[in-house]
């Protein structure tokens, strides 16, 4: 009887902690209040405002290159994984690249973007943001992905023409 009552037992808390994860699928996927704001900009920084075919609002963060080089350099297009602030990324390339003009999406729902996050809804903001920027990127545009923000490099890479891509931690499915 013992038994019956523990498998029951283990079986209930299985199914709850499964339930709880179903539920909650999306907020572990995209938790964008984890992504708080990013620091400061450096001179030169700045957001620039994207609205969507649904009337939400995608922020992009534009900071030029630091050096000149000698022969044009392509955008760097930077999708961030989904913990990550796209201040916080556009940062870290713009010192890893100094030479490129660095840009980052911030994903719907990620502020200060507007909107609920979803494959579908980053895979058309990413297309919109490389389309906003194809006209400036004279050398072409370079999707850089980390982890959850491989995905989209990805998708991106499949609907525009693309210079080059680098996954960082991409993952193999989801």
């Amino acid at each position: 009887m013992w038994l019956l009552k523990l498998t029951l037992a283990v079986a209930g808390l299985y199914a709850a902690v499964v339930t709880v994860v179903y539920v909650l699928q999306s907020w572990l996927i995209f938790p964008a209040g984890l992504a708080a704001f990013g620091p400061d900009l450096p001179a030169g920084g700045r957001h620039v405002e994207l609205a969507t075919k649904d009337g939400e609002r995608v922020v992009l963060v534009r900071l030029p290159a630091r050096q000149t080089p000698a022969t044009p350099r392509p955008l760097l297009l930077g999708f961030a994984g989904n913990a990550w602030n796209a201040d916080a990324l556009a940062l870290m390339l713009h010192q890893l690249f100094p030479e490129h003009q660095v840009t980052a999406l911030h994903y719907r729902g990620y502020a200060p973007s507007s909107g609920s996050p979803s494959a579908a809804a980053l895979f058309e903001d990413a297309r919109r943001a490389h389309d906003h920027l194809a006209t400036d990127a004279k050398a072409g545009i370079v999707a850089i992905g980390l982890s959850v923000g491989a995905a989209v490099a990805v998708d991106l890479a499949t609907a525009r023409p693309l210079r080059g891509i680098v996954m960082v931690t991409p993952f193999d499915s989801l």
